[in-house]
């Protein structure tokens, strides 16, 4: 992980608390605000730097290609291979801190999720993994579907790579639930994949930590709980067992719920400025 990764990683840290309140759902969401914006403004830099090492490498590439040194082309080599992994970190941050230029708008959950099961029906069937839904009725919610939909096609990409390593001739079957209850929206995501070691449950959510090898960053679930947290005031849970399977719930506040939230934490910083 490298020394920006984990900087980040302590602030997210110093955000959990073992509190489960409206009060406390409300203040972290706008902590949260103010990391995608550290996120963003590094990347953005990051860029700026980026961009003319790329350049100036492919310059000398070029160069040493028409001199015919193919030791001097090699380190070139070296140097565009490692700003293109860099480049790809990057962007995996901008993404990280994207929910920023989101539209809040009316937000309807299972049109969202029918959408990504008609995208990614067509991948389980070639996998040979059934993607099977019991989306219940479920009331709108004033939120950012393009945000909602980066969570979702996370958790339903994570879902299928469980059974990477499972023998094909095995039963496969996600499904994806939602359904309404004492004000919030619940969407689950479950699977009878490979599942997550107890040690590292803790850890799926750090930011740069990833099972992927060389093919993640280790940002997509942590990505995902910002979105939840942050523009929805919500959670983002996940319950496992290792070689039985996984089940990732999203939880959301309905509107009557959001609002008690937004007038918990008006009365609260009342109480606290005449205490």
């Amino acid at each position: 992980m490298s020394d920006i990764e984990k900087e980040l990683q302590k602030i997210f840290d110093s955000f959990e608390t073992s509190e489960d309140n409206l009060l406390h759902n409300y203040i972290r969401a706008e902590k949260n605000s103010a990391l995608s914006s550290l996120v963003a403004g590094i990347a953005h830099e990051l860029n700026n730097y980026i961009t003319p090492i790329l350049g100036t490498a492919g310059l000398g590439k070029l160069h040493a290609n028409e001199k015919k040194d193919a030791e001097q082309e090699e380190y070139f080599d070296l140097i565009i291979h490692a700003s293109e992994k860099l480049t790809d970190l990057i962007n995996s941050l901008l993404n990280f801190s994207k929910h920023k230029e989101f539209t809040r708008s009316t937000v309807y959950i299972n049109d969202i999720l029918g959408n990504v099961v008609n995208l990614y029906n067509s991948k389980y069937t070639k996998e040979n993994v059934i993607l099977d839904t019991d989306l219940q009725e479920v009331p709108s919610i004033a939120g950012y579907s393009e945000g909602l939909e980066i969570v979702f096609v996370n958790l339903v990409t994570n879902a299928l790579q469980s059974y990477e390593n499972i023998p094909q001739d095995r039963s496969k079957k996600v499904m994806i639930r939602s359904y309404h209850e004492e004000g919030y929206i619940f969407i689950e995501f479950e699977d009878d994949g490979c599942g997550i070691e107890k040690n590292n449950l803790k850890k799926i959510f750090d930011l740069g930590y990833t099972t992927k090898g060389k093919k993640g960053h280790g940002i997509g679930l942590a990505n995902s709980r910002l979105i939840i947290e942050e523009s929805h005031f919500g959670k983002l849970c996940v319950q496992s067992e290792y070689g039985k399977g996984t089940k990732f719930t999203v939880k959301l506040p309905d509107s009557r719920t959001v609002k008690l939230m937004r007038e918990e934490t008006f009365f609260g910083a009342r109480r606290n400025l005449t205490s």
